[in-house]
C-alpha cells in the first residue's frame, strides 16, 4: 500500500463545518465560547424583529402613495432581501452555532452549514442589482 492510498483512507468524508474558524478545535477558549454564545443569543432575539420591521417597511412603501419614490422602492427591495435573511438565514445559523459549540460534525450540522452559506450568498447577491 503506497502512502497516497493510506492518506486517502484516513481522511474522513464529512463536510467541514469549521471553515470560518480554521481547523476543528479540541476545545474552545473562554473568550471564543462567550462570543459564540453571544452570537447565538443575538440571532435568536433579533430574527423576529428583522422579520416584522422589514415587513412593515415594505407595507408602508406599498400602501402609501407618497412613499413610492424610486429611492423608497429600492429601500423596500433591500427590506425584502433583509426579510429573507431573517426568515431563512438566522433561524438556520443559530442551531448550526449550537452544534459548533457541541463539536458536532454530523450530517445535520453539515446540512445547516451548507444551507446557510447558500442562502447568505443568494440574498447578498440579490441586493446588488438594486444599486445599479
Amino acid at each position: 500500500m503506497n502512502s497516497s492510498q493510506h492518506i486517502q483512507n484516513t481522511v474522513p468524508s464529512i463536510c467541514v463545518v469549521y471553515t470560518f474558524i480554521g481547523e476543528k478545535p479540541d476545545h474552545f477558549s473562554t473568550l471564543a465560547y462567550a462570543v459564540l454564545v453571544f452570537i447565538i443569543i443575538t440571532h435568536a432575539m433579533t430574527f423576529p424583529f428583522t422579520i416584522v420591521l422589514n415587513s412593515l417597511v415594505m407595507i408602508a412603501v406599498k400602501t402609501r402613495a407618497r412613499l413610492q419614490s424610486m429611492s423608497n422602492i429600492a429601500l423596500a427591495c433591500l427590506a425584502l432581501t433583509d426579510l429573507m435573511v431573517g426568515v431563512f438565514v438566522q433561524p438556520l445559523y443559530t442551531p448550526f452555532l449550537v452544534a459548533l459549540l457541541n463539536n458536532e460534525t454530523s450530517g445535520w450540522a453539515c446540512t445547516l452549514h451548507t444551507l446557510t452559506r447558500y442562502f447568505v450568498n443568494f440574498f447578498c447577491f440579490a441586493q446588488f442589482p438594486t444599486f445599479l
